[in-house]
């Protein structure tokens, strides 16, 4: 099966771990809502725990600045 360009496999344990990170980004920021910035905000938090590389290419404009990852 041949990935389409652009689109990267997460296994289902990162993808749960993303979203419990962006939940609790939310619940930090006081807000009920997960917005995009904190799904981005987390894929990276998540990619820099599993020591991959993030292509900004692959967030497009919700695209978090390092001092937002850290």
């Amino acid at each position: 099966m041949q990935r389409s360009q652009g689109l990267r496999c997460l296994n289902g344990r990162s993808i749960t771990k993303i979203a419990g990170t962006a939940t609790l980004l939310a619940a930090t920021d006081g807000n009920v809502a997960i917005c995009k910035f904190r799904i981005a905000l987390a894929i990276a938090r998540q990619d820099q725990l599993e020591a991959r590389l993030l292509m900004p290419a692959e967030l497009g404009p919700y695209v978090p600045s390092m001092e937002d990852i850290t």
